[in-house]
């Protein structure tokens, strides 16, 4: 079995800073069967070797989530596609704690999704990840937006596992939109690999992107951060920023954002706010009577309810407190 090259930058830095691609032994690509399927309000997904086929019929809004669990008890493999005809709406709830908890063995799952996001319909997707040490969990997300579609992703990455995430949105249409809010705590030696690259071909396409993220203990992630603007899409926009609390001096911290311009009349901006609490305010909440790890404990679990709060599903935000 070949190695697996994903998260690849689309414009290659020094090999020496180990941050063009990430390369994960004992995956590989593959193929399989499709199977097509109603994108009911709730659907179990086991280790299967097919692709399962979920479309939204044009004009479908349904007014609760769909919700998609993911149980193994071993390794596994799932390609999942998500075709959202024009005009339609729908918020699906991935929940691979399930997948990711519940056994102290080894496991490794590896998730294929591509969604296509038809002229004016809206698709929002939350993405739940809790690992235990052991667990290393590949997902590789592919996106296509019409015009004046939009794509919204919530994403929430918990434990000390291994989290490999491979994220490309192509804004086709005139006035697409794609936004994501992601949320980290990984703690111990666990592993965050994240790559999101937004390809603007649409004029006026509006990208945005938002990560805010602790890392303790051993904890090692890397963010590339790509805004790729493409000859033609005259007045798009796209915005990136990291904001990451390091609650120790051993954490591993690489982030790596990323402009491409063919375009002239385009905006593209980004930013990133690293660092452990600022002395003053450390002080401050010291001498309120909390101690130096209170202060650091309470930062960290209000940058992942901060997510959560917005979050607009009440079941699920009450499963992820549940979890934290």
């Amino acid at each position: 079995m070949s190695d697996l090259v994903i998260n690849q930058l689309p414009g290659r830095t020094f090999a020496w800073l180990g941050v063009n691609e990430a390369v994960i032994s004992g995956l590989e690509p593959y193929e399989a069967l499709h199977e097509k399927k109603e994108l009911s309000e709730e659907i179990l997904c086991t280790r299967k070797a097919k692709t399962e086929v979920y479309q939204i019929p044009e004009g479908c809004k349904p007014g609760k989530p769909a919700y998609l669990w993911f149980a193994y008890d071993r390794s596994a493999e799932n390609i999942i596609e998500i075709r959202a005809g024009r005009d339609s709406e729908i918020t699906i709830v991935m929940d691979h704690s399930v997948l990711l908890q519940g056994t102290e063995k080894s496991l490794e799952g590896h998730l294929v999704t591509k969604i296509s996001v038809e002229d004016r319909a809206k698709v929002k997707l939350i993405e739940i990840r809790k690992a235990h040490a052991g667990v290393r969990f590949v997902d590789e997300l592919h996106v296509e937006c019409g015009e004046r579609a939009g794509f919204e992703i919530t994403q929430l990455f918990l434990g000390e596992g291994v989290f490999y995430q491979d994220l490309h949105c192509d804004l086709k249409g005139y006035e697409s939109t794609f936004l994501a809010d992601t949320a980290y705590l990984i703690g111990k030696q666990g592993k965050l690999d994240i790559n999101y690259v937004a390809t603007h071909y649409g004029k006026k396409s509006v990208s945005d992107m938002k990560l805010n993220g602790v890392l303790r203990e051993q904890a090692d992630k890397i963010f590339r951060g790509t805004i790729d603007f493409k000859h033609g899409c005259s007045g798009a926009s796209g915005t990136e920023k990291e904001d990451v609390l390091l609650m120790d001096p051993t954490v591993g911290n690489k982030t790596v954002p990323l402009i491409l311009c063919q375009e002239e009349n385009v905006s593209g901006t980004h930013g990133a706010t690293i660092g452990r609490l600022g002395k003053d305010l450390l002080f401050y909440l010291e001498s309120r009577g909390m101690t130096k790890a209170e202060v650091y404990e309470m930062m960290a679990r209000a940058r992942i309810d901060a997510l959560v709060k917005r979050i607009a599903d009440e079941r699920t935000r009450s499963a992820i407190w549940a979890e934290i």
